[in-house]
């Protein structure tokens, strides 16, 4: 096997997207790479005046000669610090050192994790905000697994039903026999399939499937959400309430079948 010349290695540690830092026995930078001036702010000149420690923030080099003994000594040493950049910011960095990759010789690579950190505190924000949204939408909202049992709902649901949501602990969508009965399961199927379904006018007594609560007429929209291979893990069901409406609308039709 051929040899790689010492111009390849020179070239792969200067191209490295990773901050490098070569330090000698005595925590001195020797080396450099330009991730490394780009993650501190100092160029390599400056870099090289200066020790490993000086990267650090004042409450963290509390004795730094015993820290850096017990790192040689270890041989191997890897995590998370916040390192101080030449403006004085701070970066969130990942870390891993390795003594003695030559004799004399000690290589820290570093990663810079500012920006993933940032972006899982704007996930985590927007998860929130979601959260939110959920919670306090004034439409009746249900979450449900693709296997029909129950995840979430929120208090407009509470509002809608006059009941807690502790009344659907153990409920599965699929084993309703009202709503089987009306086709109701099938058409959450199709919508665990993929496909978003409105479902008409509909009525439903809590009471016929021993649940708590009054009758009342209903229309529904089934959202199939996390679509994974053409089928949803989770689905969302809307519930409209429209007995006010339907309501008068049967009393006015069951008036006309006793006067016919």
């Amino acid at each position: 096997m051929e040899q790689v010349s010492t111009d390849t290695y020179r070239a792969m540690f200067e191209r490295s997207l990773d901050a490098i830092l070569v330090a000698d026995d005595g925590a001195r930078l020797i080396d450099a790479n330009s991730a490394a001036e780009r993650l501190t702010g100092y160029t390599r000149d400056e870099l090289l005046r200066m020790r490993v420690f000086d990267l650090t923030f004042a409450e963290l080099r509390h004795d730094t000669d015993a820290m850096w003994r017990d790192f040689l000594a270890a041989g191997v040493q890897s995590g998370p610090f916040d390192l101080q950049r030449k403006d004085g910011t701070r970066r969130r960095v990942q870390y891993r050192a390795t003594a003695n990759v030559a004799p004399g010789a000690h290589v820290s690579m570093l990663r810079d994790l500012t920006r993933e950190e940032a972006e899982f505190g704007d996930l985590k924000l927007s998860e929130q905000l979601l959260d939110a949204v959920f919670e306090h939408s004034p439409i009746s909202l249900q979450i449900f697994g693709a296997d029909g049992r129950i995840l979430r709902a929120n208090r407009a649901w509470e509002k809608l039903c006059g009941v807690g949501r502790s009344a659907l602990a153990g409920y599965n969508l699929f084993d309703d026999p009202q709503l089987r009965a009306q086709g109701f399961a099938e058409q959450a199927r199709a919508a665990v399939a993929g496909r978003t379904v409105v479902v008409p006018a509909f009525r439903y007594d809590p009471a016929e499937s021993e649940h708590p609560g009054r009758a009342r007429w209903l229309a529904a929209t089934l959202a199939p959400v996390a679509i994974r291979e053409g089928q949803a893990q989770e689905i969302v069901l809307a519930l409209e309430d429209l007995t006010d409406r339907w309501l008068p609308l049967s009393a006015d039709a069951s008036d006309r079948v006793r006067r016919s």
